[in-house]
């Protein structure tokens, strides 16, 4: 339109019989004002649709909030709590809130798990340390002041030499302790860097036995080798003559007198060697089986000799090192054996 307002418009040639007759057209025009009123209509409902939005958004967005901060809140005042530690272990948060949420609270609850178990085990391992420690400076302090007081120089050289005697078997008793702490530090942080070189596994247990004939002939019990012929292996010779010393010493301090201690080195299944010792002695209590390797862990007193409770420890870290492992089983009708498992190349370390 002249004006500049908009029209609508319809234009059309006239026919007849299907024919075009002539370029007539005939036009309708009308003011174009539907933006206009769809405007209008659009100004007149949006504050009630606002209205009405905000009325369901405002509930759904503070529940939404809600679900996911105080399951957060619920984490932050956990997490503060858990370096102060305590005797008894953290109790598990109950998932809540988005998925998210609740995957976090599951690893929270598994981490304050494992720092739980963690902490037990040093408790523990304080204990046996203090108790290991506090039996052998009792007999040096008592042997100690004989020596000093002349109780035991009254009974004559004997008495100086046996209160001498005590003194140094304790002295070498703790001296054992600190090294095999020492060892399971290392073996933790892998410090120690194992050398494979080819043994010969029946070579191995022959002299493992042979260095503990004379203890176990002063106990009376039978220590014999029996292996597989030409088996051999690549391990590091200090961990694996340390592995089988282990062993044998344990099985020799509950073997009875007239029992049989028996070292094997047999083909695995699937390659690699099996060294098995095997005592007759009362064997493993039900139950404890899963924790004979454990740092020390003492599970009858008739399975506790005067060593450090850290033998078997050190023998499944050492198996481990070499990607092998151990695993302990009793036997009928009793006893029980020891079995360590060793590839046929060890891990370099």
């Amino acid at each position: 339109a002249r004006d500049g307002s908009r029209v609508l418009y319809s234009a059309t040639v006239v026919r007849r019989d299907g024919l075009v007759v002539g370029p007539v057209a005939v036009v309708l025009t009308a003011p174009d004002r539907s933006g206009a009123l769809a405007l209008r209509d659009l100004l007149r409902v949006l504050p009630a649709v606002a209205i009405v939005t905000a009325l369901i958004a405002i509930p759904i967005a503070w529940l939404l909030s809600r679900s996911i901060t105080r399951p957060l809140r619920r984490l932050a005042e956990a997490t503060a709590i858990v370096p102060a530690g305590g005797a008894s272990p953290t109790p598990p948060l109950v998932p809540d809130g988005p998925r998210e949420v609740r995957d976090l609270t599951h690893r929270f609850n598994a981490m304050t798990a494992e720092l739980d178990r963690i902490r037990a085990e040093e408790r523990d391992l304080l204990a046996n340390i203090r108790h290991d420690l506090r039996t052998p400076l009792t007999v040096v302090s008592g042997f100690a002041e004989a020596l000093r007081d002349g109780t035991a120089a009254a009974a004559g050289p004997e008495g100086v030499a046996r209160a001498g005697d005590a003194i140094a078997q304790e002295a070498d008793r703790m001296g054992r302790l600190i090294e095999d702490l020492r060892s399971i530090d290392e073996l933790g942080t892998g410090g120690i860097a194992l050398r494979p070189e080819s043994l010969d596994s029946g070579a191995l247990t022959a002299e493992a036995v042979a260095r503990f004939a004379p203890r176990a002939a002063a106990g009376g019990v039978e220590l014999r080798a029996e292996a597989d012929a030409g088996l051999s292996l690549a391990a590091d010779r200090a961990a694996v003559e340390r592995i089988l010393g282990n062993l044998i010493d344990n099985a020799l301090a509950v073997a009875r007198g007239g029992g049989r201690v028996l070292v094997e080195a047999r083909l695995a299944p699937g390659g690699g060697v099996a060294f098995r010792v095997s005592d007759d002695g009362p064997g493993f209590p039900a139950g404890s089986l899963d924790r004979a390797f454990d740092r020390f862990y003492r599970a009858d007193p008739a399975r506790t000799g005067p060593g450090t409770g850290l033998g078997l420890s050190i023998v499944r870290a050492l198996a481990r090192a070499h990607g092998g492992d151990a695993v302990a089983e009793n036997l009928a009708p009793s006893g029980a054996r020891i079995t360590v498992t060793l590839p046929a190349v060890a891990r370099a370390g």
